[in-house]
């Protein structure tokens, strides 16, 4: 569980990348919905997968182990892990020998299918990044 307030060191990427996939979004309609450019920009390719190395070795450990740690996460949460979890056994089966922690910051830092991110916080982030660049034009 991420802790309150906690700050991933990849945010501004992830937050970037969504803002630019949004603008596509909008500039490819020819009757702008801003609902269907959300959704558009949060089932867009990304870059890497959005969570820690760390965090995902975690959990992976735990699939390995039996546990279902994702049973209480949201649904795209839950498909990332799903998705990292099958690259992993993909990987693990052609190199035995490696640790899980390697081979997860492999498969974290290639690029991933989809952003894995609701429409709801696609609109949470999109504005507030639109927001803070707003304040940083009026030099606030």
């Amino acid at each position: 569980m991420r802790k309150k307030n906690s700050v991933s060191e990849f945010t501004s990427e992830r937050n970037l990348h969504l803002l630019e996939s949004f603008r596509k979004s909008i500039a490819r309609q020819s009757e702008i919905s801003l609902a269907n450019a959300f959704h558009h920009a949060s089932e867009q390719p990304a870059p890497r997968f959005w969570v820690s190395e760390r965090r995902a070795a975690i959990v992976i450990g735990r699939m390995l182990a039996g546990e279902t740690p994702t049973l209480s996460m949201n649904k795209e949460k839950r498909e990332m892990y799903e998705e990292i979890y099958s690259r992993f056994l993909e990987l693990r089966a052609l190199r035995p020998d490696e640790s899980i922690y390697s081979i997860i910051f492999e498969i974290v830092n290639r690029p991933a299918p989809r952003t894995y991110i609701s429409d709801e916080r696609a609109r949470s982030i999109v504005y507030e990044e639109l927001r803070k660049r707003r304040m940083e034009r009026r030099g606030v």
